[in-house]
């Protein structure tokens, strides 16, 4: 009845019957005090079985303890395993992958650099929002202002995010597939990559997906880019978002071109202005007198030209200008032209009348 009883158990018996007993007696003295009770001596079978249920309970409630810790230490250790796998991945991704763009078009370039390196390395999916976010950096600021808490483990909903945030308008897209450079120190497959990235890129924004598709989208941009900015500006907000097909987009035009009385026979190729801001990077004012001529194979002796930087003539220096204005207020005479008027003719200057002569007149 006695086997792997504690005092912890035998206290909870006592307690139980109504038996008062110290914590600090023996377990034999504790023993006696059950044995000699008023409980026991109406029923033994009742206390034993009691007792036995009281030394299961507790050895039921030490093996949950023993093993809640066992989970804690595991979990502790494997946290830990996962900081270090975590910054390995990241280190590893970074380096395979391009660096964070300054520009919007490069967006769909940096999505598809990321996205191999995470196959390449076999990145769990748990890891992909937080490398991203450790990736981009301050950007992730922008970010998380339009994202829940729950959505933070979303790669999917992350991506679609930067690419809403940050990524340029289809007109633009297709305007800098239209004007991409090979690079200084890029091969031309790794130039041919970018274009296929930047065109499927402009595709997916259009939602093209079948060749007959991706005519119809090569005919409407060719039709807008031969119109001019009033009518181009009025099909653009037509659309919006979504393109219109060739024999939509012809429609538009000609149910303008009548609603404005401009006639079909005109024809109109203006050049769409776009604004982009001045670039001053390397760029240094040069006087007009120290400027030099253009090199080219025509003049490859071409004498130095001056100008005048007032009126920008070449024929005098601006100290010579007749529109320069000296420190009294009074325009400059052209002195070369009057000296030699005067060397050629020296009776000018007699029979020019004084300004104190009389004049007489018949009345």
């Amino acid at each position: 009845m006695f086997k792997n009883v504690t005092k912890v158990d035998l206290l909870a018996v006592l307690q139980e019957i109504g038996e008062t007993a110290s914590e600090n007696l023996k377990v034999v003295e504790l023993r006696d005090i059950l044995l000699k009770s008023r409980e026991y001596a109406k029923d033994k079978d009742f206390i034993a079985d009691f007792l036995a249920t009281t030394v299961a309970q507790r050895k039921e409630e030490e093996l949950l303890n023993r093993l809640t810790q066992q989970i804690e230490s595991n979990n502790t250790t494997h946290s830990v395993e996962n900081i270090q796998s975590l910054d390995k991945l990241l280190k590893a991704v970074q380096t395979l992958s391009i660096p964070v763009p300054k520009k919007d078009e490069t967006w769909n370039l940096f999505f598809d650099s990321i996205e191999r390196a995470f196959k390449h390395k076999n990145v769990p999916e748990i890891y992909k929002s937080e490398i991203l976010l450790k990736l981009i950096g301050e950007k992730a600021a922008n970010i998380l202002v339009y994202i829940d808490e729950n959505d933070l483990k979303d790669y999917d909903k992350i991506k679609a995010l930067i690419i809403k945030e940050y990524e340029p308008s289809p007109f633009v897209c297709l305007d800098n597939f239209k004007k991409t450079k090979r690079l200084a120190g890029e091969t031309h497959q790794q130039f041919a990559s970018r274009l296929r990235s930047g065109w499927l890129h402009y595709c997916k924004i259009r939602k093209v997906n079948d060749f007959d598709s991706l005519v119809n989208l090569i005919i409407s941009d060719k039709i807008f880019e031969t119109l001019d900015n009033e009518i181009s500006a009025h099909i653009a907000v037509r659309q919006g978002e979504n393109w219109l097909q060739p024999n939509e987009l012809a429609k538009e035009c000609d149910i303008y071109f009548i609603a404005k009385g401009r006639s079909f026979e005109e024809i109109k190729h203006e050049k769409r202005f776009v604004y982009r801001e001045p670039v001053y990077e390397n760029t240094k004012y040069i006087p007009p007198p120290l400027r030099k001529p253009q090199y080219t194979n025509d003049n490859k002796y071409a004498s130095k030209i001056r100008e005048c930087y007032i009126c920008f003539s070449n024929s005098h220096l601006s100290k010579n200008c007749p529109n320069r204005r000296n420190k009294y207020g009074q325009v400059n005479k052209p002195s070369n032209e009057v000296q030699s008027k005067s060397r050629n003719n020296p009776q000018a200057s007699v029979n020019k009348p004084s300004d104190n002569s009389a004049i007489v007149t018949n009345v």
